[in-house]
């Protein structure tokens, strides 16, 4: 097996083979050192891709089904729906950049990992940024302005998400709000990591509208700065498992009359996430619970 650096986020392994312990190790120190790893394996079971997350955390679910789901955009789900009609429109377009679960008040997704088995002949890249990075490319001024903040990450499960920023005065009865430090300790001791993140990140608290939209702006473009940014063409057989706390996602646009399905196994508090799980099953169907990487 080889370990080679990506050119802004992560790192590759070569060779690897997720039913070798010694792999496996390898592959939970370089997931905490570094925040991401890719590798391609077309044999990858569930049961691997579980056995490798448990390595790096407890394996949780945020959907009644258990650990292992689907992320499948299936175009039988397109067909006459306009946008606006039905809360599973997030599925058309580009997601903005964003950590799952930042709008909850626990935070309770450490790590997430996808496997593609069903890829697009072109689009639906996935983004990554990394926020511990971003926070040593910001200035001495802007890091004393962040210093002891705190940001209101939000969401609604009816906002049409796309390419839209979820905003505050947008949302509806069953919203969610999370309240978090703009700049938190990297799991492991690995130093500080900017969380604004731009689907979310609605203000920073105690300063006025102008100054926060303001702040937001620079950090923003700190954080998506192209030559910080990695792109993860996917193909099939490809695995990325990245630090939820630490990484930032997106996810560019796609041709709807293709299919694309990637299967995915996250790590965190799972007693957090089961708990949310009942929360928003009292609130909405099942089948429209959880949101989509």
């Amino acid at each position: 097996m080889e370990m080679s650096r990506l050119k802004h986020v992560g790192v590759r392994l070569d060779g690897f083979d997720a039913r070798d312990p010694i792999h496996r190790q390898a592959f939970a120190e370089a997931f905490r050192r570094y925040g991401l790893v890719v590798f391609n394996d077309p044999q990858l079971s569930p049961e691997d891709q579980v056995a490798l997350m448990a390595s790096v955390g407890e394996v949780a679910s945020d959907r009644p089904g258990g650990p292992v789901a689907f992320v499948d955009h299936n175009p039988e789900n397109f067909k006459g729906a306009g946008m606006g009609s039905d809360p599973k429109n997030f599925d058309y377009g580009e997601l903005l950049f964003h950590f799952d679960f930042a709008f909850d008040v626990d935070w309770p997704c450490h790590g997430i990992s996808l496997y593609a088995i069903t890829v697009p002949s072109e689009g639906g890249d996935t983004l990554f940024v990394h926020g511990g990075d971003a926070y040593t490319r910001l200035t001495a001024e802007q890091k004393a302005k962040v210093d002891g903040r705190q940001a209101v990450h939000v969401y609604d499960p009816h906002i049409v998400k796309g390419g839209v920023r979820t905003r505050e005065a947008m949302l509806g009865s069953d919203a969610e709000r999370g309240l978090h430090d703009v700049v938190r300790a990297q799991p492991g001791g690995g130093g500080p990591v900017l969380t604004t993140a731009l689907a979310t990140a609605d203000r920073i608290v105690g300063l006025s509208s102008e100054d926060s939209e303001a702040l937001l702006d620079d950090l923003f473009a700190v954080l998506y700065d192209p030559e910080h940014m990695l792109r993860h063409q996917w193909t099939v057989g490809d695995f990325v498992a990245w630090d939820n706390h630490v990484v930032q996602h997106s996810r560019e646009n796609f041709d709807h009359a293709q299919r694309r399905t990637l299967r995915r196994v996250m790590t965190g508090d799972d007693a957090a996430l089961q708990r949310r799980i009942m929360r928003r099953q009292i609130l909405q169907p099942a089948e429209e619970a959880a949101a989509t990487t």
